[in-house]
């Protein structure tokens, strides 16, 4: 079911216009989504502003254009369909395990080889995939009401993979694991399990920030405001999920 979530103001009213429109802006509603994807529709959205994690965007607003974002992150299995296609071992991921389940996210990329599989993921499928952008990501994550984590405010450890999810040691999890960690949008796993690489609000040409929370971290981790710079390029807690523009 398509999810438009709005946000209307005490003493405003909504019109649904996107910068310089006078009318409200239309749902794309003949995008065609297919079943691993859902409508982010473009809107006006709040974020950052969340004093209580480190590096979070200054309060904003800003409109965010039409997109289709994956419901779950890149898994093993699909990552695995691609370093097939790929000479050499450049992008074979750093933190690979043998034990690692086809539904689990792939994870010890770097930014470059996520977008690499974006653009053989494009060629593949005639669709114009790319890595989102920090706001686009946000925006999925905390809807219209600027809730702190996907699901509302409050944290829970038994709906969403962190540190505290774990009777004995942390692992990754399936991406169809933790039903309760899905955003008002419908896009899951934004909350815990692992981080999704995006594209740098600060330096929109640099690919060098990760966002949401993951297995090894805290409970103050699932915050969705919260960004990460990772200076060694690839961790075990991060992997990636694709949007494509709808514009």
């Amino acid at each position: 079911a398509l999810k438009y979530p709005i946000f209307v103001e005490r003493g405003s009213h909504w019109t649904g216009c996107g910068p310089g429109e006078s009318a409200p802006h239309p749902i794309p509603l003949e995008a065609h989504l297919g079943d691993t994807e859902v409508l982010i529709g473009g809107s006006w959205f709040r974020g950052g502003g969340d004093s209580e994690v480190a590096d979070s965007l200054p309060p904003f607003r800003a409109w965010v254009a039409d997109v289709a974002m994956h419901v779950h992150p890149v898994t093993n299995a699909q990552y695995r369909a691609f370093l097939a296609t790929v000479p050499g071992d450049e992008h074979v991921p750093e933190y690979g395990r043998a034990t690692s389940e086809d539904d689990e996210p792939v994870v010890g990329i770097t930014a470059a080889s996520a977008i690499a599989y974006a653009a053989w993921l494009t060629e593949r499928d005639g669709l114009p995939w790319r890595l989102p952008t920090e706001l686009e990501w946000e925006k999925a994550a905390r809807g219209a009401d600027q809730r702190l984590r996907p699901w509302g405010d409050h944290v829970e450890p038994t709906w969403c993979c962190y540190l505290d999810s774990h009777a004995v040691a942390p692992r990754l999890a399936g991406v169809h694991d933790y039903p309760e960690d899905v955003s008002p949008y419908g896009v899951r796993g934004l909350g815990g399990n692992v981080r999704d690489w995006c594209k740098d609000q600060d330096a929109p040409a640099e690919l060098a920030v990760a966002r949401g929370g993951h297995w090894l971290g805290v409970a103050q981790l699932t915050r969705s405001a919260l960004r990460f710079r990772i200076p060694f390029g690839a961790d075990e807690t991060t992997g990636f999920r694709l949007v494509r523009s709808l514009s």
